[in-house]
């Protein structure tokens, strides 16, 4: 198929699975290959699964740091009367930012 053929050298371009699926749902308007809309055709289905495991979604984040070690930071500057507000201003930045 063409159609495929086309896809496949988007897809060597690179651009997204997104983009490459919107192509698709536009083709799908235009062509019927016999009693299947060309998404639902199995030889498509069977690109999109091999496209899928080639370029598997990263995770959006690659490293996420524990917020429990500030924490545990944050509950050893004490006492609050003993320390300076420089500290306390600081301690009270970190436990907003947490929050957001």
């Amino acid at each position: 198929m063409e159609a495929l053929e086309f896809l496949s050298s988007v897809r060597k371009e690179g651009l997204s699975y997104s983009t490459i699926n919107t192509a698709t749902s536009a083709f799908s308007t235009i062509f019927n290959i016999s009693e299947y809309t060309f998404g639902s055709h199995p030889l498509v289905t069977r690109f999109f699964k091999g496209l899928y495991e080639v370029g598997k979604p990263e995770p959006k984040y690659k490293y996420i740091w524990n917020a429990n070690t500030l924490l545990e930071y944050l509950k050893a500057v004490e006492p609050l009367e003993r320390i300076t507000s420089k500290k306390l201003t600081l301690k009270l930045v970190m436990l907003l930012l947490l929050l957001y």
